[in-house]
């Protein structure tokens, strides 16, 4: 499954949101033996839905082969928009 972008307002995660981030270099769940799931992703500059990644935005993504998707909303995006970010 590919990571899908939405909103930071979404609820129902149905839908393919603002879109599936299919330009993402690198996309990693590190799964924290009974904890948290980071999400770390490298997306181009130049990926088609680049300028729609914002803060508190929230990612969908699968953390692994057998788990279903989870959500990951991240406010630590860089603030430099001029080369691919590592989220």
């Amino acid at each position: 499954m590919k990571p899908v972008l939405y909103p930071s307002q979404e609820t129902a995660f149905g839908s393919n949101g603002l879109g599936v981030l299919t330009d993402a270099a690198s996309c990693v769940i590190i799964e924290e033996r009974n904890g948290a799931f980071e999400l770390e992703m490298t997306y181009p500059v130049s990926g088609i839905h680049y300028k729609e990644i914002a803060p508190r935005c929230i990612i969908l993504a699968k953390p692994n082969p057998v788990d279903d998707p989870h959500h990951q909303a991240d406010g630590r995006f860089g603030d430099d928009l001029r080369r691919a970010h590592q989220l």
